[in-house]
């Protein structure tokens, strides 16, 4: 019913109000982040402490760690298989687990049942909240999120690891990546790849570069 025309994408945007540039998850630089992971892992490893170190070495993000079973992970292959249900985007994904995230895994509790939670909080059969993460930063006295952490994993591939495409770090951290075209032609997930990666960054957040 206009007797004007349709106004242009760019004489809407002109109505709106500015919006702030988005500045991301506050994250711990790389660099600080071995030093944070030894004094942390010299105290008490509560599920919540083991959860936080476990995201760290995975590159992971909270709630996938949280939700975790033991049905997922394969000690012998060093793999953790996470459903499509369990992840953001819908899609099942593979993590390859360093020496230092088995290691962590090894340290809790023996399962009950292979259904069980990994990082299970004092409620039975319940994950962790979502907050139980952050509250071991806080304790720590780091201003950072717990989700940065995936930041401080992806600033060290950029800088570290320049002979690794940036594709492998990419797909290590679940995003998707490549164009269309490139995705109907890749049908590997690099996971030799991604081993070499997640390895090294396991070895550099130890101290055993």
């Amino acid at each position: 019913w206009r007797k004007e025309s349709v106004p242009t994408s760019a004489e809407l945007r002109q109505g709106l109000a500015k919006q702030p540039k988005s500045t991301g998850f506050a994250a711990i630089p790389y660099s600080e982040v071995p030093a944070f992971f030894a004094d942390e892992l010299a105290k008490d490893l509560t599920p919540s402490r083991a959860a936080m170190l476990f995201t760290i070495l995975t590159g992971a993000r909270s709630g996938e760690v949280r939700n975790a079973r033991w049905d997922h992970i394969d000690l012998d292959e060093k793999i953790w298989a996470r459903p499509a249900e369990s992840m953001k985007a819908g899609v099942a994904h593979s993590v390859t687990l360093n020496a230092a995230a088995i290691d962590v895994l090894q340290r809790m509790a023996a399962p009950d049942g292979r259904a069980a939670l990994v990082f299970a909080s004092a409620r039975a059969g319940k994950p962790l909240s979502d907050m139980s993460l952050s509250r071991m930063l806080r304790a720590a006295g780091r201003p950072e999120t717990v989700h940065g952490f995936r930041s401080s994993f992806r600033d060290w591939a950029a800088e570290q690891m320049p002979t690794v495409p940036a594709m492998v770090a990419e797909m290590a951290l679940a995003h998707s990546v490549g164009t269309a075209t490139e995705k109907a032609y890749l049908r590997s997930d690099l996971r030799a790849l991604r081993f070499k990666l997640l390895d090294a960054w396991g070895a550099f957040v130890v101290g055993q570069e």
